[in-house]
């Protein structure tokens, strides 16, 4: 019998023990300056090639040193980088999950050894994007908000690996961690209408529904950034719009919550 999925060879530059020993490479051996890596990156970005935006923005926190830190614009790369590469893991998983249930049994074993594959490249790239966070952005990060930010994106990224984890695995904890950590930080020191404070109170509360089952505590969590705006003004109205928006966001996701029998896939935004 044909294998299902005929062996290729490979792009040049593009297989598995390539793309291991690129990422590998120690800061030293990085080719091209710290600008270099940040205009390859926008060029990545706009080829919408995330994979190689991941390679070039990790050189660029590589490089990047204590006391003058990620420009906002460079920490939006980072992470548009990183999620976009992981999305289309996630998509693709759930289209194997979804074509697999009118597979004939004798090719089952072929297209989860397939899904492994797909899930172990996800896992590589959160663990990544963590090991940056850690490792380099978070112990030299200055303001609150930045650390939020670094904070409420290890989140992200721990509940990205969750669905996929084995029990007692990595990734539900973490993120729970990671998001109550970057809640603490931001109650104390940024503004209930800040945009960073309410997209990871958001992702907590989304966290708490899908990830840990915790659908009672994710409910609180919503009427908790509801209730957290009761009252604040707004220099703009823009921001009021904008605003106005994002509690619309959390209203469709209490609705299906709050719904008999709400299931971990009822949430209308999973990401803020």
């Amino acid at each position: 019998q044909a294998p299902l999925f005929p062996a290729r060879s490979p792009a040049p530059g593009t297989c598995d023990s390539c793309r291991a020993s690129r990422r590998d490479r120690p800061p030293t051996a990085m080719s091209g300056t710290r600008e270099e890596n940040l205009k390859m990156a926008e060029f990545a970005d706009a080829s919408a090639r995330y994979d190689d935006m991941v390679t070039y923005m990790g050189r660029v926190v590589h490089m990047t040193k204590s006391g003058s830190g990620m420009s906002p614009d460079e920490r939006d790369s980072l992470i548009v980088a990183f999620k976009n590469s992981v999305s289309t893991r996630r998509k693709a998983i759930a289209v194997i999950d979804k074509m697999t249930e009118a597979l004939p049994p004798e090719l089952l074993p072929e297209i989860k050894a397939y899904r492994a594959k797909i899930v172990g490249e996800l896992n590589q790239i959160c663990e990544e994007i963590v090991s940056l966070l850690e490792g380099y952005l978070l112990p030299i990060a200055t303001g609150e908000e930045e650390k939020v930010i670094y904070l409420k994106t290890q989140g992200d990224f721990y509940r990205y690996m969750a669905p996929y984890a084995a029990p007692g695995g990595k990734g539900p904890q973490e993120a729970a961690k990671a998001y109550n950590d970057a809640m603490e930080l931001a109650a104390s020191t940024l503004p209930p209408e800040n945009s960073t404070r309410l997209g990871a109170a958001l992702n907590q509360s989304v966290c708490l529904h899908e990830v840990l089952g915790q659908t009672e505590q994710a409910i609180a969590c919503a009427k908790g950034i509801l209730t957290s705006l009761e009252g604040v003004t707004f220099d703009t109205e823009d921001k009021l719009q904008e605003t106005e928006q994002f509690k619309s966001l959390v209203q469709d996701n209490l609705a299906l919550w709050t719904q008999p029998g709400a299931g971990a896939d009822g949430t209308t935004v999973e990401d803020f």
